[in-house]
């Protein structure tokens, strides 16, 4: 009962909480340029260059991060014979944060070069008046995020050591047009195969808070407390080495 008077005068009237606000704040810059062009014969061309400059700035930590990515991009298509359509296309991507200019690069004759080319192609044959087969295949690839990588947040920790994911999707598809009455349609199957590199990955457990290390046994965890270290617990990006997606869709 002696508590009741305080209480309720503090329900009526409570007081501003004086802690500083900590805000976080995200800029993005983003430009993009494409060209198109088509011939007669059915040929055409799309080109075009993208630039994004990501600034963030971290009221916890208070750490500003920056990054840029800039790619060169085309695609080829072409229609031949009335029946068969033709897809292909490159994409070159550069791509930083802070100074590590390296987040992803290729070797030209025994060179690393800071750019990363993906590739897609893809056929398509009309094989009767409603018979299709296709096949394509593409590469693809993700940056980690700046959060990912470096900033992480409530109960998650930042790796710096963490790297792009990449991969490739390959598929083979038949479509065949159906018609019953008034009843009509297509019925299409597909088998796919899909293969990820370094694929990255939310994972949960111990952390050691002086090197921000995933602890990886109960043993390493009782021993630092024996050592009068204490640790955290929380999640981190990781990299899965490889990763492995097939089937088929009808």
């Amino acid at each position: 009962p002696s508590d009741l008077v305080p209480w309720l005068s503090g329900v009526l009237n409570p007081k501003r909480n004086q802690s500083p606000t900590r805000t976080d704040k995200n800029y993005d810059y983003y430009l993009d340029y494409q060209f198109n062009k088509k011939w007669d014969g059915g040929a055409q061309i799309t080109t075009g260059l993208t630039y994004e400059h990501i600034r963030t700035f971290s009221g916890e930590t208070e750490e500003v991060h920056q990054s840029d990515n800039v790619a060169a991009y085309m695609q080829y298509d072409q229609r031949f014979w009335d029946r068969l359509s033709v897809s292909a296309g490159v994409r070159a991507e550069y791509y930083r944060i802070d100074k590590h200019y390296r987040e992803a690069d290729t070797k030209v004759f025994g060179s690393k070069i800071p750019f990363r080319p993906v590739f897609r192609a893809g056929l398509n044959y009309q094989l009767a008046d409603y018979s299709f087969l296709r096949t394509s295949f593409g590469q693809g690839y993700r940056n980690p995020s700046i959060t990912e990588k470096y900033l992480g947040g409530v109960g998650v920790y930042p790796n710096y050591n963490v790297q792009p994911e990449k991969g490739f999707n390959a598929e083979l598809g038949f479509k065949q047009g159906y018609k019953a009455g008034n009843l009509q349609g297509f019925a299409d199957v597909a088998a796919f195969y899909t293969q990820y590199k370094d694929m990255v990955e939310f994972q949960f457990g111990l952390f050691n808070n002086a090197d921000l290390s995933m602890i990886n046994s109960v043993t390493d965890a009782i021993q630092m407390l024996k050592n009068g270290k204490g640790f955290g617990i929380g999640a981190q990006f990781h990299n899965v080495s490889k990763a492995q997606i097939y089937g088929m869709e009808i």
